[in-house]
């Protein structure tokens, strides 16, 4: 399969370096991007135009380019019969999201969206332990905080750019549990941000539980965290941390002799082992299965925390929006529509 990679920045690079020599082509405005990844893999051919990945000899795009161009890069792509990767988010809206994938399946190519954490082994693992319910016991409710110092961006808000990795999670870890409503606030603290820089949601599924994100560009500490309480225990995922899952076995009930006395118990705090990949490189593996018509992806995927579900695309894009209208009504929930 020839693969071209439409744009090859930060994130883009890894792309080619994955896909070896399936990239045949990188497209890139810049000429210094485009003399980097010829220097690094002289087997490719470089372009500044997206047109030249439309050609006949392309039969897959991955598209790396800001959040405001995928609409118009992705739509070209699927007229041109090519199966498509998109970064996160999908789209800006959620009419061009909904467009996207119905066009998709009217040219019977693949459309899939890079949310690269449901392919990260820890989450996957986090996943495990949440839905054991003999050890876990009922999902409460989830929160989360991905924050750091930078980087700004120019082209979306931090809702756009940060919480699509947060709501994907929670979304998967509920497990075709639809979200109802967001609530969220968000301000502009920054003063060269010319968007919502810092935000807070509150998302209401329809299976009862809540999940609360805090995103930041403008916060001292680079923090990647999701944190999954239940009735028997809270499991944490940190990103950041060596042994990134870690297990508390701890839990409050109703004493059944006095209902309104509370009994707290306290148990072993455990870090399992996980087994590291790359989640990058898992998520390419699943497109390209995809790509092939088979259900096999990455080695562990549970197929439910894949975006080969068009639903985890759409319900970012959807939460997303909900969350920025909320955030224009001072944090008055919106409800979320669905088909």
């Amino acid at each position: 399969m020839n693969i071209a990679v439409i744009g090859t920045g930060y994130w883009g690079k890894h792309y080619v370096r994955i896909l070896g020599s399936q990239c045949t082509l990188v497209c890139d405005s810049s000429s210094d991007a485009r003399n980097k990844m010829k220097a690094l893999y002289p087997h490719i051919t470089t372009s500044e135009s997206v047109d030249s990945s439309l050609n006949d000899s392309i039969q897959a795009v991955v598209v790396v380019t800001p959040a405001a161009t995928h609409h118009a890069i992705v739509k070209a792509a699927l007229n041109a019969g090519k199966h498509v990767l998109v970064e996160k988010p999908l789209t800006l809206d959620v009419a061009h999201a909904q467009e996207l994938y119905a066009l998709a399946k009217e040219k019977q190519v693949t459309l899939f969206v890079g949310h690269t954490f449901l392919f990260n082994s820890s989450v996957w693992h986090l996943d495990k332990i949440i839905h054991d319910r003999t050890k876990f016991g009922e999902l409460r409710y989830i929160s989360a905080r991905r924050t750091n110092l930078g980087p700004v961006r120019n082209d979306c808000s931090v809702l756009w750019d940060l919480a699509p990795h947060d709501v994907s999670i929670c979304s998967a870890l509920n497990r075709g549990s639809l979200p109802i409503s967001v609530s969220a606030t968000g301000t502009s603290v920054l003063q060269n941000s010319s968007h919502v820089d810092v935000a807070f949601l509150t998302i209401t599924y329809d299976n009862g539980t809540i999940a609360h994100i805090h995103v930041s560009w403008c916060d001292p500490h680079k923090v990647r965290e999701v944190h999954a309480i239940g009735s028997k225990m809270r499991v944490s995922f940190d990103d950041m941390a060596s042994h990134p899952i870690t297990c508390f076995h701890q839990s409050v009930d109703v004493d059944p002799q006095n209902q309104e006395r509370s009994i707290f118990s306290d148990g072993d705090v455990v870090m399992p082992q996980v087994e590291k990949s790359e989640p990058l490189k898992n998520q390419v593996v699943d497109f390209l299965a995809r790509c092939r018509g088979e259900e096999g992806g990455a080695s562990g995927s549970p197929k439910h925390m894949s975006s080969r579900d068009e639903n985890i695309g759409l319900i970012v894009v959807k939460v997303l929006s909900a969350a920025e209208a909320s955030i224009l009504q001072d944090g008055a929930p919106v409800k979320i529509q669905h088909e």
